[in-house]
């Protein structure tokens, strides 16, 4: 899958239409101009990521070979070379863990540990493997403003659920959760996938009949419910498989097999 974000800044592009303009003593442009660039699975980075996520997911099974992933040349040797070209925060994020993995002690397979390499907001990674491992698409966010009794609006509602999930023509509106186990999902959550439902975001001319909410847990094995469906807005709690999400996401494609089964499981 493909994925369309605004990249850095083309300075060329914004000096030749928007001259900068002159503020005590300093130049300010007036309009920024920034590349449209895609994610780009074969980038000798993007290569390193794989390689040590591989590594990692093989170490902590216990094994002690790294097999399918392969890179051009050593890992500090190769961010030396590609890091001052991430621009993006992701990007640049990406590339201070990797070096500071590699760079440790214990790092590139050898024995130690894995000190400083930590998920804290595992949720935003569990979203991101779902939406590629699923082939899903991150909807357009609704925005509705505030009017004021005075006449004025303010912002207000900004709704976005984490990606949407289609099939001939039915349509899911997943959000990735990790609740501990046999917690029920939390009050703030199902209001939000109330409020996705009810706004059909992402999926106006879908027949409400034909629309589900789904919350997504890792898990091992094939999809299976949790629990039964929630009567309100067709809502339903799902596990799915960690390692196959993982290896979608590494590879840069859908699970096919994996998505059909999320779907079957929750017809």
């Amino acid at each position: 899958p493909v994925e369309r974000k605004p990249g850095r800044i083309d300075w060329e592009r914004t000096r030749r239409r928007f001259p900068p303009t002159e503020d005590r003593g300093s130049m300010v442009f007036p309009h920024l101009l920034l590349r449209r660039v895609e994610s780009r699975w074969d980038h000798p980075v993007q290569q390193l990521h794989r390689y040590t996520l591989r590594g990692l997911q093989i170490r902590l099974r216990g094994q002690s070979e790294i097999a399918d992933e392969k890179i051009a040349d050593e890992p500090l040797r190769l961010l030396d070379r590609w890091e001052a070209r991430c621009f993006t925060d992701r990007q640049r994020r990406v590339a201070v863990l990797l070096r500071r993995y590699h760079g440790a002690e214990g790092g590139e397979g050898k024995e130690g540990s894995l000190s400083g390499i930590v998920a804290n907001k595992f949720e935003h990674v569990w979203e991101r493997m779902l939406r590629v491992a699923l082939g899903g698409r991150r909807p357009a966010p609704h925005r509705a403003a505030y009017q004021l009794a005075t006449g004025e609006e303010r912002p207000g509602l900004h709704l976005q659920p984490d990606f949407v999930l289609r099939e001939q023509d039915r349509a899911y509106l997943a959000d990735a959760k990790d609740y501990a186990l046999a917690n029920l999902p939390l009050s703030t959550d199902i209001a939000k996938q109330l409020a996705y439902f009810w706004l059909r975001i992402g999926c106006e001319a879908v027949p409400a009949d034909q629309l589900q909410s789904l919350f997504l847990l890792p898990g091992l094995g094939r999809p299976c419910l949790l629990q039964a469906r929630m009567p309100l807005g067709r809502l339903s709690c799902v596990r799915v498989d960690l390692e196959r999400v993982q290896n979608a996401y590494l590879a840069g494609r859908s699970d096919v097999d994996l998505r059909r089964h999320l779907f079957e499981v929750t017809r």
